[in-house]
């Protein structure tokens, strides 16, 4: 095999200029010119695209208004007809009758209203209190319990001279004389030497508690008669053996004034 080499001259050679820093590019030549912008897109309303010149708009079809119906008469008074009559198949309804109201009772005619027996409670009375005895026993009377004996009550002041006398009391033997002093002195009521003078510490007591018991049998304050009348020898127990005591209104008024004043502080 053979080789065939050319030689060159340095001549006919030429080096490649080489680009510089400061040359500027030419444009080229082969760069197609920008295409023009498509034309907008149709937003699809009859508005945006103008219609075929061969077709002629369509003319709108006529719209008939609805007839309006004229509004009924109005009737006058003399035209207004009679309401129909009832049916010859229902029978008229009568009213009911209306009864009178009840004549009043003029306080002539009432007749008067007893009161109720003091042993028959009224149904509608909240119950009484039940009381059992403490100090005293059934059937028997606290004085009974009790020895008497009349003394003399007399008081003398510091020069010896009788200030109180009222001889022949009743009291307990139990009882000191100052006790019968003060007693007979302040709480016996009547005047001195006279039939009305109390003169016994039973008148005195039981005055006192025979108002009180009588007080409560009036207002039903107790259940039954048998819880009051231990209610009341209770309290003439605990009075006659001086184990309990009243202020001194209650001795001064109570039993003797028609509304007494039992309050140690009584303000008019």
């Amino acid at each position: 095999m053979r080789i065939f080499t050319r030689h060159y001259r340095s001549e006919d050679v030429q080096p490649e200029p080489q680009p510089s820093r400061f040359d500027v590019p030419d444009a080229p030549e082969d760069v197609p010119d920008a295409p023009e912008p498509d034309a907008p897109a149709s937003s699809g309303f009859a508005s945006d695209d103008p219609a075929p010149a061969d077709v002629a708009p369509a003319d709108p079809a006529p719209v008939e208004p609805a007839p309006v119906e004229p509004p009924p008469p109005v009737p006058s008074a003399s035209d207004s007809a009679s309401p129909d009559p009832a049916p010859a198949d229902l029978a008229p309804v009568e009213p009911a009758p209306v009864e009178p109201p009840p004549p009043v009772p003029s306080e002539s005619d009432s007749a008067p209203v007893a009161p109720p027996p003091p042993d028959v409670a009224p149904a509608d009375a909240a119950p009484g209190l039940t009381f059992a005895r403490f100090f005293s026993r059934e059937g028997i009377d606290p004085f009974d319990e009790l020895d008497w004996e009349e003394r003399a009550a007399v008081i003398g002041n510091e020069k010896g001279e009788t200030v109180f006398e009222q001889r022949g009391v009743e009291v307990p033997k139990v009882w000191s004389q100052q006790a019968t002093n003060i007693v007979v002195s302040k709480y016996f009521r009547g005047q001195l030497d006279t039939p009305a003078r109390e003169r016994s510490v039973r008148q005195l007591i039981g005055r006192v508690v025979d108002t009180i018991t009588d007080w409560a049998r009036n207002d039903r304050y107790f259940a039954g008669e048998s819880d009051l009348q231990a209610f009341s020898d209770d309290l003439k127990h605990l009075l006659v053996n001086q184990k309990a005591a009243f202020n001194s209104p209650v001795w001064f008024n109570c039993g003797f004034e028609t509304a007494p004043q039992c309050s140690a502080c009584f303000i008019n």
